[in-house]
């Protein structure tokens, strides 16, 4: 019975210090700026609309030579005369015209997909920040302590292999629900960092539970 004091009383004290250090490395989770992160993500789509502009910008550039005059020959007359062709010029604002449209598609683009990553954003840090503290407060709830009890009593053979076994699945489907949990959340904070091109620094480690308690 001492053994099985001392093992909660331990195990207590293990989870209060994990958990009061993984608050401390992930507070950055907790406070968060959306206004922060939406301007550097306002930042890389301008950098990405300006980049993709520049590369049709001014590609028909008005030049000299669609005024230079050609020079042609009269068999008829047997004489040289000058021409000047338009058609050049014309194909010069046709471009213009062509080139102002797609500037103007690609300004509408990213200003949809400004609004889009806007409201994506803003919704990743809410669903990060509840799952971050969903996250602790179930790390703290399984109850690991009360199978090692268990556990003890099988050893002891104060309980039957059926109980034990059912106990050991039973804690072992929630572990792995849990982790699988806390893996989900980084993919989510990979998945902001994207968007916003930002490290966002965040230590999940201390979330997870191990499976050492089985042995």
């Amino acid at each position: 019975m001492l053994r099985q004091l001392f093992s909660i009383k331990f195990l207590l004290f293990v989870l209060f210090f994990t958990n009061s250090r993984s608050n401390g490395q992930n507070n950055y989770l907790l406070d968060l700026r959306i206004d922060s992160l939406i301007y550097n993500m306002h930042t890389t789509n301008t950098f990405d609309k300006e980049t993709e502009i520049g590369e049709i910008k001014d590609i028909y550039k008005l030049s000299v030579w669609y005024f230079a005059p050609g020079i042609s020959y009269d068999f008829i007359r047997n004489r040289y005369y000058l021409t000047v062709s338009t058609s050049g010029l014309v194909n010069h604002f046709i471009g213009k015209k062509q080139e102002k449209q797609r500037i103007s598609a690609i300004e509408r683009k990213y200003r949809a997909k400004e609004i889009a990553d806007e409201l994506r954003v803003s919704n990743l840090i809410l669903a990060i920040q509840a799952d971050y503290q969903d996250l602790l407060l179930a790390k703290q709830a399984v109850q690991i302590d009360i199978f090692i009890i268990q556990k003890e009593q099988f050893e002891e053979n104060e309980i039957d292999t059926e109980k034990f076994l059912n106990a050991k699945k039973n804690i072992i489907s929630t572990v792995k629900n849990h982790n699988s949990a806390v893996t989900d959340l980084y993919k989510q904070i990979l998945n902001l960092s994207g968007i916003c091109n930002y490290s966002i620094p965040a230590d999940l480690n201390s979330l997870y539970f191990t499976l050492n308690f089985l042995e």
